[in-house]
């Protein structure tokens, strides 16, 4: 019961640990989890203990359910786990190899590949930027740095530096310039120093995150980190998320300031409010369209805006198959 209480309330592992395995969301999408557990040791994080080592599911049996989406008109699929980049390693495959399988299937379809870890993503980053050259791919990273400090690091037992961070993300806008990166960060982690927060708020100036998701340390019953001696006072906690907060939402400001003008593919993914229709871009950024129009279809639309959370656009042509916003040109 403390288990699944502890996954109710989330962790900033692998999408919050909750990897809701609903076979189809209520519009045109699926949900495809590809793998069962972790291959972290992090002290803070409860999901080895709930989850146990990674478990692959067969990559037939995945891209039969990918498949069979996209025979039912499903244009979105989200491969989701608690470490997407950890798949395959108890069975001798790689997440590229899953990639390569899940985009040959016959349709127009895009594939959003869900949080990575640093630690398994490194050793087949290769590989992994190739598998992203499909167009079927959203040009999408969601990697959880977790701290901009490798003594935090340590700490939490994430066995890999800020340099390998920045070497994987680098690399990925070396071949994908536009693309979109999502970030973890957990600030007040015990022992963490003003110097130690300095670099983590130096570490997003520097990397410029699209998104990043900023979670206050809570200490988890189970867990070495509940147990540490040092730990931070609430108000402290609190004074550095206001921070980096405060800096994150300039930085998705300027950033989605700079696509205004742009004519950018889409596809429409869900109805918004008051009579608008949400969509992504080709690199997972959300556009609000003022109108309502149908859901699962390929177009391009011209930003007018750019806000904290998103784009504002128009649609402007009838779907088609233009060159991806993320990739080079």
């Amino acid at each position: 019961p403390q288990i699944v209480e502890l996954l109710g309330a989330g962790t900033v592992c692998a999408e919050r640990a909750v990897d809701v395995e609903s076979e189809q969301s209520a519009w045109r999408d699926a949900i495809v989890p590809i793998a069962q557990g972790c291959a972290g040791r992090c002290t803070y994080c409860i999901t080895r203990v709930a989850r146990g080592r990674v478990s692959s599911y067969p990559i037939e049996d995945l891209v039969s359910r990918i498949r069979g989406y996209v025979a039912t008109g499903i244009r979105d699929i989200k491969l989701t786990g608690q470490d997407t980049a950890a798949y395959g390693m108890d069975v001798g495959e790689t997440l590229a190899t899953l990639m390569d399988s899940a985009t040959l299937v016959d349709g127009d379809f895009r594939v959003r590949i869900g949080m990575m870890d640093p630690l398994t993503a490194l050793p087949i980053l290769p590989d992994l930027i190739r598998a992203y050259a499909s167009p079927k791919v959203y040009k999408f990273l969601h990697l959880p740095v977790q701290s901009g400090d490798d003594g935090i690091l340590d700490a939490m037992r994430r066995e890999y530096r800020v340099a390998d961070f920045e070497r994987i993300v680098t690399e990925f806008r070396r071949a994908y310039p536009e693309i979109s990166l999502s970030t973890d960060i957990i600030v007040g982690f015990p022992g963490e120093t003003e110097d130690a927060f300095a670099g983590t708020m130096d570490l997003v100036r520097r990397t410029r995150p699209d998104v990043v998701n900023v979670t206050r340390f809570s200490p988890r019953a189970g867990t070495p980190a509940a147990t540490r001696q040092d730990q931070i006072a609430g108000w402290r906690v609190k004074e550095r998320s206001r921070r980096l907060t405060h800096l994150r939402i300039s930085i998705a400001r300027e950033i989605h300031e700079g696509f205004v003008g742009r004519e950018l593919p889409i596809l429409t993914t869900e109805p918004g409010k008051a009579g608008t229709t949400l969509a992504r871009t080709d690199a997972y950024r959300q556009v609000v369209l003022p109108s309502e129009e149908p859901i699962g279809e390929f177009g391009v639309a011209r930003i007018l805006a750019g806000r904290e959370a998103d784009l504002v656009g128009e649609l402007i042509s009838a779907p088609r198959y233009p060159r991806s916003e993320g990739m080079d040109s």
